[in-house]
């Protein structure tokens, strides 16, 4: 997010930030502070924004504290989110479990397989899937940790 910044009077008079102004994150591990005053988030957490300003023989200092957090909603993220095969030909899916809109990534331990083993073989370890004849079926990973993670379609069609 891009931090509207201005610097407010005794009276309460405003005026927008001078170039001069100093604007850091406490903690570079939870947000950054690039120098067009933008915030991006790198993990859970808080730290203090501090900015300060040195003008007219005065060093001006304020602070905010700010609080990182997000919905713990697990969302699968297969690679590719679907998948189009001739019958004999494989492929190898990979999945990625997410959260906080994608932000975080959970490693995990994943089974493999077929919604219908009469249209595509699945390799119960390493996901690798083989068409074996036209229809569509679904893949299925079950993880270790997290359990049943969605799916992703497979079309096999005719050679």
């Amino acid at each position: 997010m891009q931090l509207a910044i201005k610097v407010v009077s005794a009276t309460g008079d405003t005026t927008a930030a001078p170039a001069g102004l100093l604007v850091v994150s406490r903690d570079t591990t939870v947000l950054l502070i690039d120098s067009g005053k933008v915030v991006r988030t790198i993990g859970m957490g808080s730290t203090w924004i501090v900015a300060s300003l040195d003008t007219a023989g005065q060093s001006l200092r304020d602070s905010l504290n700010v609080s990182v957090d997000c919905t713990m909603e697990l969302v699968p993220v297969y690679t590719p989110p679907a998948q189009t095969l001739a019958v004999g030909e494989s492929f190898t899916p990979s999945l990625r479990a997410t959260s906080c809109g994608g932000h975080l990534s959970y490693i995990d331990m994943y089974r493999w397989r077929a919604s219908d083993s009469t249209i595509i073989r699945v390799d119960s370890l390493s996901g690798t899937t083989t068409g074996l004849r036209p229809g569509l079926a679904l893949v299925l990973a079950t993880g270790t940790r997290f359990g049943p993670l969605g799916w992703m379609s497979v079309t096999v069609r005719a050679p």
